[in-house]
């Protein structure tokens, strides 16, 4: 019933999809290194989980709100050019 919801919904864009899994999972990882300590994530049929402790850079610590816009944006771009979309994937 649940599922169907979602499904239901113009703008579900199933994140355990293995393409579109991969272009989240990469971007996660690929962004470790520079802002963030990153201690486990899951991915979620609609959302993300994520534990993690952020970096400094030049002495101040990335809020954690930058760091989910450059996840956002960046995934929700590669995302749609896949699908040859346009359109909201995340949630504000």
């Amino acid at each position: 019933m649940v599922r169907q919801f979602y499904t239901d919904c113009s703008s579900f864009i199933d994140l355990t999809d293995r393409n579109i899994g991969k272009i989240v999972f990469d971007k996660i990882v690929a962004m470790k290194q520079k802002y963030y300590h990153l201690y486990l994530f899951t991915l979620m049929p609609n959302h993300v989980h994520m534990l993690l402790k952020p970096e400094k850079i030049d002495g101040q610590i990335i809020p954690v709100g930058e760091i989910l816009r450059l996840i956002k944006g960046s995934t929700a771009r590669s995302i749609n050019q896949m699908l040859d979309r346009k359109g909201t994937i995340w949630h504000k």
